[in-house]
């Protein structure tokens, strides 16, 4: 449908180049929070919680060096959406993170050929969906969207 000068569509225009470069920033804010969880695990947070301490405290160290990770992952992507004039950037991003918070150390376990692959997918696919859904004028259309797309995949990933 050809849009005239006059009309407005349901969803905000985006390039196909444009939502390539947040595929690749998902991809790389998935290989930085994997990435970052197992360095901030091993140098930072085992070297504080585990100094000492019996190892159920010292089990911790991985949760906390995930929560690290992701809340830096997600800063560095806000501000580089930011930059290439994303659509609700920050909706992007806190549903993303939101939607798969923990997932780097519920799949540390699995090793790394497994694990790394997967947050990257992951956080491809989640940045994808959100950025797409964010383009959507209704900004409480796509809230409410966004909420139940963020709720289902906790659901999912919590099973």
């Amino acid at each position: 449908m050809a849009e005239t000068a006059g009309e407005q569509t349901v969803l905000v225009p985006v390039s196909a180049r444009q939502f390539l470069r947040v595929l690749v920033i998902g991809a790389v804010v998935g290989l930085m929070t994997w990435g970052l969880t197992v360095l901030l695990d091993q140098y930072v947070f085992k070297n504080i919680i585990c100094k000492g301490m019996e190892s159920m405290q010292c089990a911790g160290s991985l949760q906390y060096a995930n929560i690290s990770a992701s809340i830096l992952s997600a800063g560095v992507a806000l501000f580089v959406l930011a930059k290439l004039l994303v659509f609700r950037a920050l909706l992007v991003v806190i549903a993303a993170t939101v939607g798969l918070w923990g997932i780097a150390a519920t799949l540390q376990p699995l090793g790394w050929q497994f694990a790394l692959p997967a947050m990257i997918l992951l956080s491809m696919a989640a940045y994808g969906l959100f950025a797409w859904v964010g383009r959507l004028r209704s900004f409480p259309l796509a809230l409410i969207i966004v909420i139940v797309l963020v709720a289902s995949t906790r659901f999912v990933l919590n099973l």
